[in-house]
């Protein structure tokens, strides 16, 4: 069984593939609630916004969800390999 954080982030995603990014984000902030800098979440966050023209806002969700990349700590969800 999915956990709740994963079932906000597929909400979102449908939310996102109907055209309503919007709505999109406000799921993938529950499931970030529940689970945060999971990359793929922030990642898809990202890109819902950049749908809205907010790319400042973009930018920065996008560079929190590669920082922990970048240290090589976590990188759960990461689409980076090393």
């Amino acid at each position: 069984m999915a956990s709740k954080a994963e079932r906000y982030f597929s909400k979102g995603n449908d939310a996102l593939g109907n055209n309503n990014p919007a709505r999109a984000i406000r799921f993938y902030n529950k499931s970030l609630e529940l689970e945060p800098g999971v990359a793929a979440v922030l990642t898809n966050k990202a890109g819902a916004l950049m749908d809205l023209s907010r790319f400042h806002e973009a930018l920065e969700v996008i560079d929190e969800a590669i920082t922990p990349c970048q240290n090589m700590q976590s990188c759960t969800g990461c689409a980076v390999t090393f």
